[in-house]
């Protein structure tokens, strides 16, 4: 049974609906059509023949929104979040600090900075000969057949004398200052033959006696604290031409390259070496004699028993032409040559390497300059096998102990605080991403809402991710950068004792990883929430 009242006024239809059936009206808004026909029979063979296939709809992206509406979003959360976000700026901070001194003492258990700490070239091994007595003439006989015969092999090494005294580097320019000098010390002195001269930044080879290489790691120390003198030279070319002195300054030597072999090293002669040690005698082989082209002589050739002497020290000691020269072993006078070349004898460059073995015996260590120090370390080992009884030669690396001692004395304090300081950093990272986790949740109908818009995950979690950059970049960024400077500034100070580095890497290395870490803790928890129907998200 059908009850309705109808009510005609002012031009329209009112119907009341009594029954207990809905009532539908048929029109183009809900698709109800009423058919004044019959109704259409359906064939089953029809149905067997139908397809059902239908076009392919045309595929659409997710809508996303544009970075101005992301960054929009992402300033009101911040806005939004009130006490939490300053709660949250000062996990932020604390954890940026502790992250920062934790990544520092790290990188100096595992980096060091070798220029600043290294005083010897990596290629030197020094060789001690222990248990000797000098006054025993056996074992003087058997010290100088080792130190000639094997140490002396240029296959495993070239023997270098223990030079451990400094040179000066004298000021120019300005004459109420002339007679200042920069002190260069902590270096190794090695051999000219050693450096490469591809590795010249400027300036040449050494050719005469007195002319030298400094590398550029010498001069970063000199430069590293200013001075009058320091500020006269600008940048490592101003270097060559300058000149240097040991302890005695009438001896001049001049500089004439500047090269990065990496090594804190002057790169001279060996007989500059001999000469510049303390109580030693000033000599060069007749091969740099000839070299200095000194007036009135020719090619100059002496026999290893042979020297030429200069002639104001001849003359204050009486020496003549075939006289006995005052010098370890025989050598015969064989004639002179002028003053001002810096030098007290001529001899063969045999006689220079024997008077070098000399100093070796009475110093009774020197350095051999090797490229495979396990090699020449080995072989040294064999061959002094036999002299056991009256003397040990004792090997070390002081490039490798100067390490080793620095690892040892500035090692970071105990595992244990690095341990707590990273637990804090973690506990603070965890309490960030609960606080993003809760801010998320509270913001659900937010999410829904752009969601169901069809707004796409990457654009949401975008504003969330953008957020935290945000912050981060107003706390994390500069604590960072603030304890790396202060952890530099209290390294410059010499008086402070405190040997922590943090390098530059380290610091943006840093940086990039607390941002990703901030990323993923931003992606977890909204992801989580995204991840359910926009239908579920709405009921909740």
């Amino acid at each position: 049974k059908i009850r309705l009242n109808f009510v005609f006024k002012d031009g329209k239809l009112y119907i009341q609906n009594l029954s207990e059936n809905d009532l539908v009206i048929a029109n183009s808004e809900n698709g109800v059509q009423i058919l004044d026909e019959e109704r259409p029979s359906l064939d089953a063979q029809d149905v067997d023949n139908f397809e059902y296939n239908l076009s392919r709809l045309d595929e659409k992206k997710n809508a996303g929104l544009p970075f101005r509406e992301i960054w929009h979003m992402a300033m009101a959360n911040i806005a939004a979040l009130g006490k939490k976000q300053r709660f949250m700026v000062i996990i932020l901070l604390v954890s940026a600090i502790l992250l920062s001194i934790t990544t520092a003492k790290y990188v100096n258990d595992k980096v060091i900075d070798e220029a600043a700490i290294v005083t010897a070239d990596s290629h030197c091994l020094k060789v001690n000969l222990e248990n000797t007595d000098i006054f025993n003439e056996d074992e003087h006989m058997d010290m100088h057949e080792f130190i000639n015969k094997y140490l002396n092999n240029k296959k495993y090494g070239d023997i270098i004398c223990q030079n451990t005294s400094g040179m000066y580097i004298e000021g120019r320019t300005f004459t109420q200052i002339k007679s200042q000098d920069i002190s260069l010390s902590d270096f190794s002195y090695i051999p000219y033959e050693h450096l490469d001269k591809n590795k010249l930044l400027y300036g040449r080879m050494p050719e005469k006696r007195n002319e030298v290489v400094l590398d550029k790691q010498l001069i970063d120390k000199v430069t590293e604290y200013t001075s009058a003198v320091s500020l006269m030279y600008d940048g490592y070319e101003s270097y060559v031409g300058a000149k240097l002195h040991g302890s005695d300054a009438t001896v001049k030597y001049k500089v004439v390259g500047i090269s990065d072999m990496g090594e804190p090293s002057v790169y001279c002669s060996p007989n500059v070496i001999l000469s510049l040690m303390e109580n030693t005698t000033l000599v060069e082989s007749d091969e740099e004699f000839n070299r200095e082209n000194v007036k009135g002589y020719k090619k100059v050739k002496l026999k290893d028993n042979e020297v030429l002497i200069r002639k104001g020290f001849a003359d204050s000691e009486g020496y003549k032409i075939g006289d006995q020269a005052n010098l370890d072993g025989d050598y015969v006078i064989k004639g002179t040559f002028p003053d001002g070349l810096g030098v007290d004898y001529v001899m063969s460059d045999n006689g220079c390497k024997m008077l070098m073995c000399e100093q070796i015996y009475m110093d009774n260590a020197c350095y051999s300059y090797t490229d495979n120090i396990p090699e020449t370390k080995k072989y040294y080992k064999k061959i002094s096998s036999k002299y056991l009884e009256k003397f040990e030669p004792v090997m070390t690396v002081p490039h490798d102990d100067q390490i080793k001692e620095y690892l040892e004395q500035y090692s970071t304090v105990s595992v244990s605080e690095n341990v707590i300081m990273i637990a804090a950093a973690v506990i603070s990272l965890i309490m960030i991403y609960f606080m993003i986790k809760s801010n998320a949740m509270l913001r659900s109908e937010e999410l829904t809402v752009y969601r169901m818009f069809g707004i796409s995950n990457k654009s949401i979690i975008s504003a969330f991710i953008l957020e935290i950059y945000a912050m981060a970049s107003v706390t994390t960024l500069p604590a960072v950068l603030v304890t790396a400077g202060i952890i530099k500034l209290i390294s410059f100070a010499p008086s402070l004792n405190v040997g922590v580095i943090f390098p530059w890497w380290a610091v943006v290395g840093l940086l990039l990883c607390n941002y990703l870490v901030y990323a993923i803790i931003c992606i977890l928890p909204v992801k989580s929430i995204l991840a359910k129907p926009p239908a579920a998200l709405d009921l909740k």
